[in-house]
Formats: C-alpha cells, sequence, structure tokens
C-alpha cells in the first residue's frame, strides 16, 4: 500500500503537467482554441444579436420595450454566394470574408438573391474531407427546389482544406 500511494501522486502530477502542455497548443484540445494558419475558412455561429455584459455585475440589465429595435441594415446581393459543407453544417460566406454556420433556409434566401457571375453560377458549394454526402445533395436539392437551376450551382470536385 505505501508503494501505491507515489506511483498514484505521480501519475496525477504527470497528467496536470501534460494537460497543461497541452492546452491552446493543439486545436480543439484542452480548453485553448490553437493556431490557426489562415488556410482553413474559420466557421463561426451565426447569431443574430449580441449582448454586453454590464459594467458592473451588480447593477441588473434591464431592457425597455418602449424603445423600438431598428431593423438590420439589408446587405446588398452578392454575385456567388458560397458554403463550405464540414461534416453536416454549413459555412455560409459573410461579406468580411469569414463562414458562419447557417441554415439551409438563410443559404437558400441568399442564393435567390445572388444577382450571378459571368458564368451564370449563383451557388458555389466546397467540401471539406469530412463533408457528408447527404448534408451537401440535400443542401443542392432544397436551392433546386427554390428555383436556383442546377447550372447556377457549382460543387467542384476539388475538396478545400
Amino acid at each position: 500500500m505505501k508503494k501505491r500511494a507515489p506511483v498514484l501522486g505521480g501519475i496525477a502530477i504527470l497528467a496536470v503537467v501534460l494537460t497543461t502542455f497541452f492546452t491552446g497548443i493543439i486545436p480543439g484540445f484542452g480548453t485553448g482554441s490553437g493556431q490557426a494558419d489562415g488556410t482553413t475558412p474559420t466557421v463561426q455561429a451565426e447569431t443574430g444579436e449580441t449582448a454586453e455584459p454590464p459594467a458592473n455585475p451588480e447593477t441588473p440589465v434591464t431592457t425597455d420595450p418602449a424603445k423600438p429595435v431598428p431593423p438590420k441594415p439589408i446587405a446588398a446581393p452578392v454575385e456567388v454566394v458560397q458554403i463550405v459543407v464540414e461534416g453536416d453544417e454549413f459555412g455560409l460566406r459573410r461579406s468580411d470574408g469569414k463562414y458562419r454556420v447557417a441554415p439551409i433556409s438563410r443559404i437558400v434566401e441568399d442564393a435567390q438573391s445572388a444577382t450571378g457571375n459571368e458564368d451564370g453560377i449563383k451557388v458555389r458549394i466546397l467540401r471539406k474531407k469530412n463533408a457528408k454526402y447527404v448534408a451537401w445533395s440535400t443542401l443542392a436539392n432544397e436551392l433546386e427546389k427554390s428555383g436556383i437551376k442546377a447550372s447556377e450551382i457549382l460543387i467542384p470536385k476539388r475538396l478545400v482544406d
């Protein structure tokens, strides 16, 4: 029993040191965010509104229901809507160049308002290695059901990183 305590203590210390060492170095491991190399589009969850924390945590945040919320400005339609399919999620390219997770309904809305490029392409569906066939084929089918022609949808054979 006396030999077990130092061994278990040593294993516990080793575990703490290793988790501290690897936190943030390996993307998706631990609580760190890892290091992005800039070659892969980053997909972020799209949120409608963001709330700022109060300056004083003891002060409750109140919203005035009498104030009308101004509508979001409508952005000019894009030429080509670009989507990156990762797993079963769709990353919609926004005007700032970043990709944000979006539902199929939002992608269809944007595609219907797209003007198309000189080749007539309105939607470009890029796929990562882990893109599920069911996800991107469902997206293509929904786009066609909404009135987008198959010739206006480009799905390159080459996968993106």
